[in-house]
């Protein structure tokens, strides 16, 4: 290997189904003045990840593998940070495949910008028909709000984007990733990056294909996570909230006070709320139908949507029952202007 220019850090747990596709997109990186070090943080995998990682790592030496034994991955990120020997830092996830120009125009956008950090759009790709409705509840604005990283087809600076790729110095400066954030840690690092006055750019050029869960329960599982450390970070980071975050939470507060109301008697009132979000779900098949042209999609998108934003909620408030009611619902309006996750 020349001077490595690039490191790719990479954090992975049971990833045997993504790994292969994962690693051989960005072993096949091009139009790069330099070399890449890819490293794969394993936080004690229980299927295939770590043999398929060897075999990798036995026929490229751009490849290692090393162990994380506080298996979150927000660990690793860390762990990378101190072990990488390139100039700029890329933290990947393993669920996705990168286009082979993902890093050469992540570089050039970097250098171009003089943004913090630089990430695409994550295109959704789920199998069998849950899946395919998962994958376009990820990139609507009625499933994920304002996360514009999920859908927008414009170059725009904006709160976060998908994985990172910035300058070393830059997350060396920050002091690297906040372990107290064992999810959100990246909005959580964005938004500390945007308070020293940096710019995170999010652009349609820099392409990645995102796996989604294909079960209800794995979608239900990683958005009660988003939620529960959105709450965490709401608490510590004053000005971190967004307009858009309240909406899953006051949906969830919303529905248990119309079911005490109906319990109490008011059944006509007590419907309002929950047949507004009804109508709202309904629409977003109506939107999913004309999209994926799928009736089976469009028959589901309904039911992922009523998951995705009431398990947001509920993870949510007992995020707050376990960190804090947040320190402030102060909102910076230059920041709401980029964009709202």
């Amino acid at each position: 290997m020349g001077k490595v220019l690039v490191s790719i850090v990479m954090a992975t747990l049971n990833e045997e189904n993504h790994i292969e596709v994962c690693l051989k997109s960005l072993l096949s990186q091009r139009d790069l003045p330099g070399e890449c070090e890819i490293l794969v943080y394993d936080g004690g995998s229980g299927d295939r990840t770590v043999a398929i990682v060897q075999d990798f790592a036995g026929r490229d030496p751009r490849i290692r593998l090393l162990m994380n034994p506080k298996r979150r991955q927000v660990y690793a990120y860390n762990l990378g940070l101190k072990e990488a020997h390139g100039a700029y830092i890329a933290i990947v996830g393993a669920h996705a495949e990168y286009d082979s120009d993902y890093i050469s125009t992540c570089l050039a956008l970097l250098n171009a910008t003089g943004a913090s950090n630089v990430g695409g759009i994550q295109t959704p790709i789920g199998k069998g028909p849950v899946g395919r409705a998962i994958a376009w509840a990820m990139s609507s604005p009625l499933g994920v709000g304002g996360a514009r990283f999920r859908y927008t087809d414009r170059e725009e600076f904006s709160d976060s984007c998908f994985s990172f790729f910035c300058r070393r110095e830059t997350l060396e400066k920050a002091g690297g990733f906040d372990e107290r954030y064992v999810f959100d840690e990246d909005w959580e690092l964005n938004y500390r990056l945007r308070q020293a006055g940096g710019k995170i750019l999010v652009s349609p050029r820099i392409r990645v294909r995102y796996f989604t869960r294909n079960s209800l329960k794995g979608l239900a599982l990683q958005m009660f996570r988003y939620g529960y450390w959105r709450a965490h970070t709401h608490r510590n980071r004053p000005g971190s909230f967004r307009k858009g975050h309240a909406a899953p939470p006051l949906l969830v507060a919303g529905t248990l006070a119309s079911l005490v109301w109906l319990l109490i008697g008011h059944s006509g009132t007590a419907a309002f709320l929950p047949a507004i979000y009804a109508l709202y779900a309904l629409a977003g098949g109506s939107v999913s139908l004309l999209r994926s042209r799928s009736l089976r999609v469009a028959i589901l998108a309904p039911l992922v949507l009523a998951t995705m934003h009431f398990s947001w909620g509920v993870g949510w408030w007992l995020g707050v029952r376990r960190f804090g009611f947040p320190n402030s619902f102060r909102f910076n309006l230059h920041d709401s202007a980029l964009g709202r996750n």
